[in-house]
């Protein structure tokens, strides 16, 4: 959300901003039709990418394996 939140300052700066997250692809379809995202949305549902980027929202998410057990 916070990509979302400041979407016009990175229009204002010519930043291309992309995100990905864990969610299903189903899922994912809802939020970016909900909130009219104008940039890509990747998945990641196995949390490997947030995982190598070091870049997991711990207080908010769990990888995929985490969720399954």
């Amino acid at each position: 959300m916070q990509l979302f939140e400041n979407q016009s300052a990175f229009e204002t700066y010519e930043v291309k901003a992309i995100a990905f997250t864990i969610d299903s692809p189903a899922k994912l379809r809802k939020f970016v039709k909900k909130h009219s995202i104008g940039y890509p949305i990747l998945g990641d549902t196995n949390g490997n990418v947030a995982e190598v980027s070091d870049v997991r929202n711990e207080s908010k998410a769990t990888t995929a394996s985490e969720q399954r057990n």
